[in-house]
């Protein structure tokens, strides 16, 4: 299109993308003794959950933090843990850890690192679990695959560009909703999502 318009100065094309020199592949050295790890990454906007019109605070929005969160803390998965890393918000906490009844942990982290430890993160992750209600792109599951760590996530809105079941596990959606319903932590009524 510039060339057509008759642009002559030099132009260069940058590839939206992971950078091989921080992300790349190594063979995961998985300590058996250490608990499964799930990994979310994104935005924690302090959303408003309406449900049955309680004012409960999820996690994220989109990015579907809350839902990573809900469904960890009604499986019994002692041995296993979620970490939840998203960019800071007004107000969120930084960084801490508690556990469900169950016995697994989850570790919520809620400040910008640098990318060296992002890195370690994803490594360190044995899943990245990615909800998403819809993308522009979506960057962390390639991330992750550039790692070696393998992302469940929906296959629709942008990730449809890159999805391959090769190294990315399919979760069902419809109309862009992950699961149509929930159960309403206050009064365990069935209300959707």
């Amino acid at each position: 299109i510039f060339e057509d318009a008759g642009v002559t100065v030099p132009r260069f094309i940058v590839p939206f993308g992971v950078d091989p020199q921080s992300y790349h592949y190594k063979p995961k050295d998985r300590d058996p003794d250490r608990p499964f790890t799930f990994l979310w990454v994104g935005f924690n906007t302090g959303h408003i959950d309406r449900i049955a019109g309680h004012g409960l605070k999820r996690m994220g929005d989109r990015k579907r933090g809350w839902l990573v969160r809900r469904a960890f803390e009604q499986l019994d998965l002692p041995d296993a843990r979620l970490i939840l890393k998203s960019v800071p918000w007004p107000n969120s906490p930084i960084n801490f850890i508690h556990n469900t009844k169950s016995g697994g942990e989850i570790h919520e982290l809620s400040q910008w690192v640098p990318e060296d430890e992002m890195v370690r993160l994803y490594r360190e992750a044995d899943v990245l679990v990615w909800p998403t209600y819809g993308e522009g792109f979506g960057l962390p599951p390639l991330e992750a695959a550039a790692v070696g760590t393998p992302s469940i996530l929906p296959n629709h809105s942008a990730i449809e560009d890159y999805f391959d079941p090769e190294w990315l596990i399919e979760l069902p959606h419809r109309d862009g909703r992950i699961w149509p319903k929930t159960r309403d932590p206050m009064t365990g009524a069935w209300v959707s999502c």
